[in-house]
Order: structure tokens, then C-alpha cells, then sequence
């Protein structure tokens, strides 16, 4: 009976052994999750590598100090004029202006000087207050073309004298005062014969200035917008007025027109409110040859006179 339990024993310690040894060979650690591998996307950007912490960054090499900075050389703009170094240094004199942008350039001895044609020159008084012109030299004649500071009387010489020459001023050139705000007062000398386009247009505060005798032409809105003038006598030379000469002049009342003129623009005097008379020096007959519609649309239903036969 012992023997059998002892085998009964041993048999059981036998198969407890075994039952060890097979734990021992497969593993008993619990099981682990099995990630799922991650899809390979195709033409995913590349994730640059960042440097170590412990490489050193690149520095710039800096120049030593017994190295010469070099400055970038400045692009050379041709036609530039020549400014003063010193507002004080301009002075009262001639002077040449660049005719590309109208700066100030450099001054001149009016017996010396060799003008140059097409350039643009002024005249500059003691307050630095002055009137450009171009100069012909063919025919000796200058053009104003504008003017220079806060003008408020403008007087324009006969002629003026450079380089041993006398240029008569002969014309009033385009958009010469146009805008200027501040002007009251204009001299135009005998001799100008031509007074251009826009030439005093918007000068609200124009209310003094007279035509010169022999003056032929007045351009397209030369003295439109001119709110002040309230009466113009047209000289006895005068052949052509431009589209819309004197259109806006708001307190515009009446006009003298020559026998001379025959060449009428578009509605000279158009959106003229207060214009009532037209004083003709011509005879009836006279008058309907040049009479048409530049007259009557003017003035919006204002009665318009006209007094024929007319004698200053």
C-alpha cells in the first residue's frame, strides 16, 4: 500500500514538472497588443533634421576692423538740375530751370549768358518772387510760361536783355498762371500778341488786368473760372476767341467785341449767369455774319442785348 502512494507521489511531482517546463519554454509574461504598422503615404514632405544641440550654428564672418566698408555705388540719374546747397543762396538774379521737372538750377549773368532753346529761364526779384520764360533765339522773342512764389500783381516786361540780345515777349503760353489763387493784378505789355490756352484759368481773385492793343488771340478757357472779372473790351485786333475763353466767370456781365474778330469758338461764354450785353462795334449787318449759336445757349435764358454801332 506505501508503494503505491509513493508512486501515486511520484507521479504526480513527474507530471507537475512537466506542466513547469512547458510554461517555461512557451512564455507566461501576459500578452502584449500588436500594433498595426502605420500605411506608407508616398510624397510626404521630408522633415529636415534639426541639428544637435551640441553642433555650433554658422556665424556670419564679420569684417575686421582694419577692413574698409564698401557702400554700394548711387545709380547716376541724367538731367538732374542743380539745387542749391543753401535756401540763402538763392538770389535775386537770372536763373536756368530744368525743363524736365521746372527745378531750380543754376544762376546767370544776364551779359554772359548763352541760352539754350527750348530751356525754361526765370527771372527772380528781390522777395524771390518771379516769371519763367522760354526764349527763341530765331526770332527774338520769349514766352511767359509761369511764375514763380505767391504772386499777387504780376507785371510783364516788354523785352528783356540777356547775352547781349533783347527778346520781346510776345505770348502768354499755355496753363502759364492756371490756378494760381492768389493773383489780383496783371500787366500785359504791348507786344503780346497770343495769350494761350488755360493761361489764367481758375485765378478766382483775377479782377484787374488789360489786353494789349495788338493781341490777336485768346485760347481754349483762358480766363474760365475767373470769378471776379465782370467786364472785358476786347481789343480792335483781336481775330480769335477760343472754345469756352470765359466760361464760369460767375459775376461776367458784359463784353466790347471788334469788328476784327471772326473766329469764335464753342460757347465763350458759357455757364456765365450775370451776363446780359454785348456791346458790337460792327453795324447790324456785321454783327449777323459772325452772330450763331455761341451767343444765346450761354446764359441759360438770360436776355442777352446787343448793342450794334457801338463807340467807346
Amino acid at each position: 500500500m506505501e508503494n503505491k502512494t509513493l508512486k501515486v507521489v511520484v507521479f504526480a511531482l513527474v507530471l507537475l514538472l512537466c506542466i513547469a517546463l512547458t510554461f517555461s519554454a512557451v512564455g507566461c509574461s501576459p500578452e502584449r497588443k500588436i500594433e498595426p504598422e502605420q500605411p506608407v503615404l508616398e510624397n510626404q514632405p521630408i522633415e529636415p533634421e534639426l541639428p544637435d544641440e551640441n553642433e555650433n550654428a554658422i556665424e556670419p564672418e564679420l569684417p575686421q576692423d582694419d577692413e574698409e566698408l564698401i557702400e554700394p555705388e548711387q545709380p547716376v540719374l541724367e538731367n538732374q538740375p542743380i539745387e542749391p546747397e543753401d535756401p540763402e543762396q538763392i538770389v535775386e538774379g537770372f536763373w536756368a530751370y530744368n525743363k524736365l521737372d521746372n527745378s531750380l538750377g543754376e544762376v546767370l549773368d544776364h551779359e554772359e549768358a548763352e541760352l539754350v532753346e527750348g530751356e525754361i529761364y526765370q527771372i527772380l526779384d528781390s522777395d524771390l518772387k518771379g516769371i519763367k520764360y522760354t526764349f527763341t533765339s530765331a526770332g527774338g522773342t520769349g514766352t511767359v510760361v509761369g511764375g514763380v512764389g505767391d504772386l499777387v500783381h504780376v507785371e510783364i516786361p516788354k523785352d528783356i536783355s540777356i547775352g547781349g540780345k533783347t527778346y520781346q515777349v510776345t505770348a502768354i503760353g499755355n496753363e502759364a498762371f492756371m490756378q494760381n489763387d492768389k493773383i489780383e493784378r496783371v500787366v500785359i505789355p504791348e507786344g503780346v500778341t497770343i495769350i494761350g490756352e488755360s493761361a489764367f484759368n481758375g485765378c478766382e481773385l483775377l479782377c484787374d488786368f488789360n489786353l494789349p492793343e495788338k493781341l490777336t488771340t485768346i485760347g481754349d478757357n483762358a480766363f474760365a473760372d475767373c470769378n471776379s472779372l465782370s467786364r472785358i473790351a476786347l481789343p480792335d485786333e483781336m481775330q480769335t476767341l477760343g472754345d469756352y475763353a470765359f466760361a464760369n466767370c460767375k459775376n461776367f456781365t458784359s463784353v466790347v467785341i471788334p469788328v476784327s474778330l471772326i473766329n469764335i469758338g464753342e460757347y465763350p461764354f458759357y455757364q456765365c449767369f450775370n451776363f446780359t450785353d454785348i456791346y458790337y462795334k460792327g453795324t447790324v449787318k456785321q454783327w449777323q455774319v459772325i452772330n450763331g449759336d455761341w451767343v444765346y445757349p450761354l446764359a441759360f435764358g438770360n436776355v442777352i442785348t446787343i448793342h450794334c454801332n457801338y463807340v467807346e
